[in-house]
């Protein structure tokens, strides 16, 4: 059986939105520092500091001292690996761009991180803060996903009921979660074309997304929500960017 077309979107930052498309640098910094490879991810995103700080419970700078110590990194290093570590991370603008279309139709987009309380900044100096109502981060909230009171929050602060949020996120335990309170889940996989996952979940998922020009069409689930009913579309109207957006 189809699930019911959703209605308002709710999604993960690192992994889904934000991508590392070459890990070299990182491997390198293994072998520089003569250990094993996927030892330095292993440190930065994997350690109990890590956690606690994407908890809140640590801040950022002595996060990043914790890492250097464990690196056995000279405070005039720590810089540049920091900024190696994140030289590959790519944000996805094609994605981007369809999340601000879907907003523009009035579709609800929120965003829901395991995260430091960087996150927020980072995100205005992308130009993108403000794509996301409500922004949920972790080390504001107290919780980590797939803990319930993280997507409990982000649904009593979007005023949706579960079953009609679409949540995205490259964990499984994560998308587990969120599947067991009611939601609509997807898990996205690295080489996978997010902007044609969320346009086939919002239109018809069996439907090919046209090769030349596109329309995205919400349905009347969505259009009862906004107060109006689904209007036809003039073939001037119909001719829109969305192919571009969703190409891979």
């Amino acid at each position: 059986m189809k699930s019911r077309r959703p209605r308002a979107l709710l999604l993960d930052y690192g992994g889904v939105l934000m991508r590392t498309r070459s890990r070299a640098l990182r491997v390198a910094w293994d072998a520089q520092l003569q250990l094993p490879r996927g030892s330095v991810e292993r440190i930065v995103h994997g350690s109990e500091a890590w956690q606690r700080c994407q908890l809140g419970q640590l801040n950022e700078e002595d996060y990043w001292q914790s890492v250097a110590r464990e690196l056995q990194l000279s405070p005039e290093a720590l810089p540049q690996f920091r900024s190696d570590y994140f030289a590959a991370d790519q944000l996805d603008r094609k994605a981007i761009s369809l999340l601000r279309s879907l907003r523009a139709q009035g579709i609800p987009v929120a965003l829901l991180s395991n995260e430091s309380r960087s996150l927020p900044a980072r995100l205005a100096q992308l130009g993108i803060a403000d794509l996301f109502s409500p922004l949920l981060v972790s080390s504001y909230l107290g919780c980590l996903k797939p803990e319930p009171a993280a997507y409990r929050a982000a649904l009593a602060l979007m005023g949706k009921p579960a079953e009609v949020v679409l949540f995205i996120d490259d964990r499984a335990e994560n998308v587990g979660a969120a599947i067991s309170l009611g939601m609509q889940g997807v898990q996205f996989q690295e080489g996978k074309s997010l902007s044609r996952m969320i346009w086939q979940r919002f239109n018809d998922a069996d439907q090919e997304p046209p090769a030349g020009e596109s329309t995205v069409f919400i349905g009347a689930g969505c259009a009862s929500a906004a107060g109006a009913k689904p209007r036809a579309r003039t073939s001037a109207q119909k001719r829109s960017t969305f192919a571009n957006l969703i190409s891979s």
